[in-house]
């Protein structure tokens, strides 16, 4: 089988990056003004009236007591495959706010439909959510952290 020149490169590139991706971590946490949190990996919930796919995007959410926190958690395809775009598509975003009376870990999720957002032909739809957050204690509010991604999940349509 001979390849041109450009899917050479583009397979090399691929061959290449293939170590990174499986030593990336399954997931990670922001800690802020004694707030943690950690965005989990995408995971199949249940098939919708429609027959389709509905993903559930959790997040783990810990909190000293006497505090307030804003979440933004944004859903989204990765494309980091695509040559042409190399862009990830947006899925939407939700926002969570939890009052902490004391201390404690609590767990926020959505459920959405699986998005078939690829090109024909491709089968398989790779999503992560990715969520940064404020806290609000003694009427002081924080800036917002920086945005912490969860691991990447293939699932297939």
């Amino acid at each position: 089988m001979k390849f041109t020149r450009k899917a050479q490169l583009a397979l090399t590139a691929v061959a290449a990056a293939a170590p990174l991706a499986l030593a990336l971590p399954a997931q990670a946490s922001t800690t802020s003004s004694l707030c943690t949190v950690t965005p989990q990996a995408p995971v199949f919930d249940h098939f919708d009236s429609a027959g389709q796919k509905v993903i559930k995007y959790a997040t783990t959410v810990y909190c000293q007591s006497g505090r307030s926190i804003e979440i933004q958690d944004q859903r989204w395809d990765d494309d980091t495959w695509d040559f042409v775009s190399n862009a990830d598509d947006p899925y939407g975003t939700t926002t969570y706010n939890v009052t902490f009376n004391g201390t404690t870990t609590v767990d926020k999720s959505v459920t959405k439909t699986l998005p078939d957002a690829d090109a024909w032909g491709d089968d398989n739809e790779e999503m992560y959510h990715s969520v940064r957050f404020r806290v609000t204690s003694n009427g002081v509010t924080s800036p917002w952290t920086a945005w912490e991604f969860s691991t990447v999940i293939s699932f297939h349509l």
